[in-house]
């Protein structure tokens, strides 16, 4: 029902990683590894030294991702 389809896209991201709202909001281009198949962040509410998450970039996550801006802030607004 959201007529926004930037806003539309982040819901879909949040349903299908499970990442917090601020964390996936500030999610860029560059931690998506297409290469090695995995989006890789570091948490937020983590210590620096924590370990990045690291999720599998599945058929439906990948189909979203190739939606977003390819450099930068996946959700620039």
């Amino acid at each position: 029902a959201e007529p926004n389809p930037e806003r539309r896209r982040y819901y879909a991201l949040l349903w299908l990683t499970g990442a917090s709202q601020s964390d996936a909001a500030n999610l860029t281009a560059e931690q998506v590894d297409w290469a090695g198949g995995v989006l890789r962040y570091q948490r937020a509410k983590l210590k620096a030294d924590a370990p990045p998450a690291t999720l599998a970039l599945g058929p439906k996550l990948t189909a979203l991702l190739r939606e977003l801006p390819a450099q930068g802030p996946l959700f620039p607004t």
